[in-house]
């Protein structure tokens, strides 16, 4: 099945992502890594972010994917218990599950139509992938404002040579 994964980190976030790529290697082939960007906080946290997409492809069924992504999220040191706002080592979301529209998981996930580099970055790459059978990605990404998004392109074409075949 193909899968979107969301990555964001504020907590060392280029070491960070780039272990969340090492653990995920090892349950979806990676297929696709977007653009990195580096976002402004907003509210209450303290560093600046790195947010990624990424595209791969699983046999794990969404819900047993979901599990594993929150135990990788804690066994790089996110708390379970936590406040919305809390600074953190890696933030995994499934943003796309091949087709499904999967309510009780949040997928397709609502990121895609209110955070920027999380719609850009779906756009990048899956261009023609539209969202619950309506709009694209890049529809989606054309509508919204991108200030505080810097493109990180040396760290990203790093983490595309280490990660994706070919």
């Amino acid at each position: 099945m193909k899968v979107y994964l969301s990555l964001g980190s504020n907590i060392m976030p280029d070491e960070n992502i780039d272990r969340a790529l090492e653990y995920l290697k090892n349950i979806v082939k990676l297929k696709s890594i977007s653009t990195v960007y580096k976002t402004e906080p907003l509210g209450n946290y303290s560093n600046y972010f790195y947010n990624c997409v990424i595209e791969g492809e699983t046999e794990i069924d969404p819900f047993n994917l979901k599990k594993i992504t929150t135990i990788i999220e804690t066994e790089m040191g996110r708390k379970i218990k936590r406040n919305k706002s809390d600074d953190r080592e890696i933030d995994i979301d499934i943003l796309i599950y091949d087709d499904s529209i999967i309510e009780e998981l949040g997928i397709p996930h609502h990121d895609i139509f209110e955070k920027p580099f999380v719609a850009a970055g779906l756009c990048e790459v899956a261009p023609e992938l539209k969202i619950a059978n309506t709009e694209t990605a890049c529809d989606i990404s054309s509508k919204m404002i991108k200030i505080g998004m810097t493109p990180l392109f040396d760290y990203t074409n790093k983490l595309r040579a280490k990660y994706i075949d070919g």
